[in-house]
């Protein structure tokens, strides 16, 4: 993830074209030192491979550099990490910390900034108190002139929803997300299955939460509903914290959108539709972390967005008739 040109064949293949590069050049070379075949075939085989993977270089350098220029759009990420007792505390307590979220908003948000971006599930609201949360943020998007993207948990009389609302710069409730992938046996709540694009002028801006961005599928359905930026509250394991924040940024090469993460427990990044991380900052215990930056939100439907998985297709393919062809060899010498 850190090596962006193999990275950019995501562009193309999915994962499945970076797994296949990776394990390639070991794979020829194990059957070049070998010895199995005659010399010609062995010296076409190196060959073809090398012609592949400086294909894949020539095409990530490429690509890096062809990134065209736009107006970026200026981001502030901010997360606190506290303990697991005040998130299943009383919702007082969640009321409480929702408050100094509002509160650092105000106090840490540059002028200029058009989003923020909040950390996944800061506390569990009752339907009641949601109308006193939505007073507090659209307040506060007021103040600041910056939309405002909270991570909180809805308690409803039908269950209860892992949301992400999106206040205007203007204070007005947007939108409402209710996470699609939750984690198994770890999170109650009931799964969401709309997905939320917001036309900005800048470009679509749409909403995601922590793992949903695990999900090839969903992102790619984001990119054909026009996102070009994803805003993504989160909640990570501090240990898995540069896992799980470059799983979502590979989600952003595959489908050509800026992404702007902020995740407790975890990183706050910042990255574009290359997978460069513009800023990053971790998530300290018991008191604020922000950062702020500007992202090229530059819209690029990628091949792989409108194709899917055929790379994976085409390789089980192969294998099939590769397999098929050993059969019939061994069937004619038999």
């Amino acid at each position: 993830m850190n090596f962006l040109p193999v990275i950019q064949i995501a562009s193309i293949t999915g994962i499945w074209g970076i797994s296949f590069v990776v394990f390639l050049f070991a794979g020829a070379t194990a059957a070049l030192l070998s010895g199995a075949g005659k010399p010609r075939q062995r010296c076409a085989l190196a060959i073809a491979v090398g012609i592949v993977i400086c294909a894949v270089f020539v095409f990530g350098e490429w690509r890096l550099q062809s990134n065209p220029s736009t107006e970026p759009v200026a981001v502030t990420l901010i997360a606190k990490d506290v303990p697991m007792s005040v998130y299943l505390g009383s919702e007082e307590q969640a009321l409480e910390l929702l408050r100094e979220y509002a509160d650092e908003v105000r106090r840490v948000t540059p002028s200029g900034t058009q989003i923020v971006v909040l950390a996944e599930k800061i506390g569990r609201v009752s339907q009641n108190k949601l109308g006193e949360v939505d007073a507090l943020f659209s307040s506060a998007a007021s103040a600041t002139h910056a939309a405002i993207n909270l991570g909180v948990v809805r308690r409803t009389p039908s269950g209860a929803f892992n949301s992400s609302r999106l206040y205007s710069a203007n204070g007005k409730l947007e939108a409402n997300y209710d996470k699609h992938h939750l984690v198994a046996g770890v999170e109650p709540e009931k799964t969401g299955d709309k997905r939320v694009t917001l036309d900005q002028s800048s470009g679509g801006w749409g909403l995601q939460i922590c793992k949903d961005m695990d999900f090839p599928l969903l992102s790619r359905e984001y990119a054909s509903d026009g996102a070009n930026l994803l805003l993504v509250p989160a909640w990570d394991f501090n240990l898995d914290r540069w896992l799980h924040a470059r799983m979502a940024v590979l989600r952003a090469v595959e489908n050509g959108f800026a992404l702007a993460r902020s995740a407790r427990n975890g990183l706050l990044t910042v990255s574009d539709n290359r997978g460069r991380i513009l800023v990053k900052v971790a998530t300290v215990a018991d008191r604020f972390v922000s950062v702020s930056g500007k992202v090229n939100v530059a819209r690029e439907k990628t091949f792989y967005a409108r194709t899917g998985d055929w790379f994976a297709c085409f390789c089980v393919a192969m294998f099939g008739v590769l397999v098929a062809s050993q059969l019939s060899e061994r069937l004619r010498r038999t």
